[in-house]
């Protein structure tokens, strides 16, 4: 059977810390790194247990899986999330649906029987992939709803009163680190989408308050995408020195004096800017 039970943060800080010193450091030092989840996998593993592993954002009810890993190492839990997504199963998991509305900043966990999952496809998949439960934890945070979920191919007793209090205490202390990594994660990609994309940086260029003209617009966006003077002139159509008045002009206005400046000033405004710059849709 599936069950939802609201996480509380506020009595697990007053039962203490289940997460041992060195295993929470460990944690915390990896926020935004590749390895949270390599850290992250045996501790989840032995009060609960884990075939794989995955941190997502959620928007109406559709998933965007940031990272899944396997307990063995092997690429399953990516295989898993690819084939969740390419078949559109969350339109159907309930579980998925009602975390991405919650409204409140207390996560909650889901737990689902994969054999009573609410829809034949989803019962289909998860026997397929030998999979006999899922435990999920979603909570409200600035960038959205967020979470991340636990896949199991073997039984345990999470019914005693004493396991679920372990769980809460454990899963509440657990849901702000990934809430974190998923914020700083979702932050790089959108860093590295308005560095490599012409049309992102001319819109993020247009919406800065110094107020650059249209052409100094091009020419910006142009230069910090790693083009030089004269590939410029030749896709703006204008001379070479017509660019270098431009960039002067460019670089009096913003009070820099090279493109390394530029660069900075771009990425400040992007970081600690208006708040509005664009993203890759």
């Amino acid at each position: 059977m599936g069950w939802t039970v609201p996480l509380c943060p506020d009595q697990a800080r007053d039962l203490g810390s289940s997460l041992p010193r060195p295993v929470y450091a460990s944690l915390f030092e990896s926020i935004g790194r590749n390895d949270l989840q390599q850290r992250l996998l045996p501790f989840l593993n032995e009060i609960c247990g884990v075939d794989s592993l995955h941190f997502f954002i959620l928007s109406d009810g559709r998933p965007d899986i940031a990272c899944g890993l396997s307990l063995d190492g092997k690429g399953s839990a990516q295989d898993l999330a690819q084939t969740y997504m390419r078949r559109s199963l969350w339109r159907g998991d309930r579980d998925m649906n009602e975390g991405s509305s919650l409204d409140c900043e207390q996560p909650t966990l889901y737990r689902l029987e994969a054999r009573q999952a609410p829809t034949s496809e989803l019962r289909d998949f998860y026997h397929s992939q030998k999979l006999i439960e899922r435990l999920m934890v979603c909570g409200k945070t600035p960038m959205g709803v967020v979470g991340f979920s636990i896949m199991r191919s073997a039984p345990r007793d999470l019914t005693s009163k004493d396991h679920l209090s372990g769980m809460n205490l454990a899963f509440s202390e657990i849901f702000p680190i990934v809430s974190k990594h998923l914020e700083m994660v979702s932050q790089s990609r959108r860093l590295v989408e308005s560095l490599t994309s012409l049309a992102l940086i001319e819109q993020n260029l247009s919406v800065t308050e110094v107020g650059l003209s249209q052409r100094e617009i091009q020419v910006a966006a142009r230069f910090l995408y790693g083009l030089s003077a004269s590939c410029i002139a030749s896709d703006l159509g204008i001379g070479t020195e017509t660019i270098h008045t431009h960039r002067k002009r460019l670089y009096g206005r913003l009070g820099i004096g090279c493109h390394h400046e530029l660069l900075l000033w771009y990425l400040r405004q992007y970081v600690g800017g208006a708040g509005n710059l664009a993203t890759a849709s």
